[in-house]
């Protein structure tokens, strides 16, 4: 039995570019997108403790303070889906800011509970 359709060569999910001592994964919007790019980018490369990943992106604020286009260092990360919160380790002197992540868009009832300074859906 023969089918009527024909095997395509399967896209990569995820653009990567990479040089000597840099390399670099586009994964998209979401938490899901962030862990299985970094997951994929880490195993491909054989990752040591010495490599280290860091996150690139937009995100919004519920703080009038929070200038647009500020970059900005986060030492916390809180996951509104489980309430847990995460301290990241940084060697750096920088103010400590708190993200909260989110898998879906925040609602205007949900943004009066939140107590950190950026939120994002990575």
């Amino acid at each position: 039995m023969q089918f009527p359709y024909t095997k395509k060569k399967r896209k990569k999910r995820y653009k990567i570019y990479k040089n000597e001592d840099l390399a670099l994964v586009i994964c998209g919007i979401g938490k899901l997108n962030a862990a299985v790019a970094s997951t994929y980018l880490f195993s491909k490369y054989d990752a040591t403790k010495e490599d280290f990943a860091f996150n690139v992106g937009i995100c919004g604020s519920l703080r009038r303070s929070n200038d647009i286009a500020k970059l900005a260092v986060i030492k916390s990360i809180i996951d509104l889906e489980t309430n847990k919160k995460y301290m990241l380790k940084t060697k750096n002197s920088f103010k400590g800011l708190t993200i909260s992540c989110s898998s879906t868009p925040i609602s205007r009832k949900q943004s009066k509970m939140i107590k950190s300074d950026f939120v994002d859906m990575e």
